[in-house]
């Protein structure tokens, strides 16, 4: 085991022997983490040992480590062991031997007070905060409550990022000490004004049964990424902590659910009994992956830029130096631990589909999304068109980012069924269908070049297509369909020709009113243009 394993498990064994709880007094049945100085106390007795008993001992330290971990999961991410690493390490002793007399009186109503005054004096704030830092995690839980009632206030306009970085620096050292207090207590400061308003405080089994309660929060808080943070990893140490809540559930209701009565132990003995058992399984199992799903889900709309453009262009929100940009990594981050934990969530949240413009962000923020290319057929086999349309243009983000074999052989796949459909769909469905995958078809050939000549083909066999059913607008098809042919023919002569063939200013101006096959049409040709202009240019 590594250094890091074996501290990690020094701290998860010690939650088990310790009997007092340093976040909750009343309960100190429930098994808490704990660091700091009681960690060292803990290390200090076990010193103290006889060197045999100490050996002894060893074998155990496996099998209780993995008693916490099966048991309350929660409590032990690995990225809290990590951050406990920094917390109890050097570096943070030595912090502690600068400190000064000063900094050791600090009391938590003075940090009240300095919150009260927040919005017209940042600077004592700031000040008290700088000297919390030095102390260890342990002599900030007298600090916990007034820093997480307070944290609604740091949504407000003007407060200095540094604040907000160091109330999430101090909150991560108290989540080694005292999680699950400090969990519900940041999840009640954060409601929205009107909760606040009326008194509504969760509780923990509250968050157990219902971890997406983390995320009904504030709405500035999604825009705010050192809070949002903090909530990303309630959010995944709840979720964990409800399937670890629901497992014992099941565990301990199951021997009164299958219980055999009188009249009913002949069933039992045919089999009911592991039915029944099985169903509830089925059922724990559908409640999770939905719960999952769900929460992945609003974490990709909380991506999605804001509606309102002033306020977009007031928070810069089409820079990539902003605030969405900080919290759609951080959220890229957690899905990418989620999907990692559980391909199958990956699964379910792309056969739900999300909205289309999230798709660059996805292939390129989650480096576990090449999973994705495992369930691509299954997915473009799905009768709604919806769900074909979304494959493709998931596929074809795919490929630019992993060019490999198997991308390949998808794409492929994904010619071969455009143009399946295109002699099957009906008119209006075509016009659905190929509008928004057409513009796939670039990308497929940026990424994979032998597919040029399949592509090409298909995109003629559209326009023929499109121009054979429409009537009234033959004159104005016709041409189209010759300029395919040409740019077909001979791409690189005509690749510079008057832009690459804009469209007459007629046929822009009555774009809207044209017929579908003829908008069609345009679009295929376009989507040539644009290969022609890649396979040129390079880019």
């Amino acid at each position: 085991m590594t250094a890091l394993g074996e501290n990690a498990g020094t701290c998860g064994i010690s939650c088990l022997v310790l009997s007092s709880d340093v976040e909750e007094g009343a309960e100190s049945a429930q098994m808490a983490p704990v660091g700091g100085d009681c960690r060292a106390q803990f290390v200090g007795r076990e010193k103290a040992r006889p060197k045999k008993a100490e050996v002894e001992e060893r074998g155990l330290h496996s099998a209780l480590l993995r008693l916490l971990a099966t048991n309350y999961p929660h409590l032990c991410i690995v990225d809290d062991w990590i951050c406990e690493e920094e917390i109890t390490g050097t570096d943070a002793l030595l912090r502690r031997m600068l400190m000064t007399i000063s900094t050791k009186n600090h009391s938590p109503k003075q940090l009240q007070d300095a919150f009260l005054q927040l919005q017209s004096n940042h600077t004592q704030v700031m000040q008290i905060l700088e000297h919390l830092t030095l102390l260890s995690a342990s002599d900030l839980i007298p600090y916990a409550e007034v820093i997480t009632a307070n944290m609604s206030q740091l949504l407000n306009v003007g407060v200095p990022r540094r604040i907000l970085q160091t109330i999430n620096k101090l909150w991560m050292t108290l989540n080694t000490v005292m999680p699950r207090r400090l969990w519900v207590m940041t999840v009640n400061a954060l409601q929205p004004s009107l909760k606040l308003a009326r008194s509504h405080k969760y509780t923990q089994n509250d968050l157990m049964i219902d971890p997406l309660i983390v995320l009904r929060c504030d709405a500035r808080v999604l825009r705010c990424p050192p809070l949002m943070d903090i909530t990303l990893h309630m959010l995944n140490g709840y979720l964990l902590a409800s399937k670890a809540y629901l497992n014992s559930y099941l565990k301990e209701t199951a021997d009164q659910d299958i219980k055999p009565s009188p009249s009913n132990a002949m069933a039992a003995l045919t089999g009911q009994t592991e039915t029944m058992e099985v169903t509830r399984e089925e059922l724990k199992n559908a409640l999770l992956s939905a719960q999952d799903s769900a929460a992945v889900q609003i974490l990709l709309e909380v991506c999605l830029p804001s509606e309102d453009k002033n306020q977009e262009l007031l928070e810069g929100e089409d820079s990539l130096l902003c605030n969405l940009r900080e919290v759609q990594c951080l959220i890229c981050c957690l899905l990418h631990q989620m999907f990692i934990a559980d391909p199958n969530i990956a699964k379910l949240v792309h056969f739900q589909g999300y909205p289309c413009q999230l798709l660059p962000l996805t292939v390129a923020g989650i480096p576990s999304m090449h999973i994705c290319l495992d369930f691509i057929p299954e997915l473009i086999a799905q009768p709604e068109l919806e769900k074909q349309i979304f494959a493709i243009q998931l596929l074809s983000h795919l490929c630019i980012q992993y060019a490999l074999p198997k991308s390949l052989s998808m794409a492929r796949l994904a010619v071969n069924v455009m143009g399946t459909l295109l002699t099957v769909l009906t008119q209006a469905k075509r016009f659905v269908f190929f509008m928004p995958t057409l513009p796939c078809l670039v990308p497929f050939c940026q990424a994979f070049p032998p597919l040029y000549e399949d592509i090409m083909s298909l995109l003629i066999q559209i326009g023929q297509v499109c121009a054979s059913n429409v009537a009234t607008h033959t004159r104005d098809v016709d041409p189209i369909i010759a300029r395919l042919q040409q740019l077909k023919e001979k791409p690189k002569e005509l690749a510079n020709a008057s832009r690459l063939f804009p469209l007459p200013v007629s046929a822009v101006k009555d774009l809207e009113s044209l017929d579908p096959d003829v908008q069609l049409c345009h679009q295929v040709e376009n989507t040539i243009i644009d290969i022609i202009n890649m396979s040129v240019t390079g880019v």
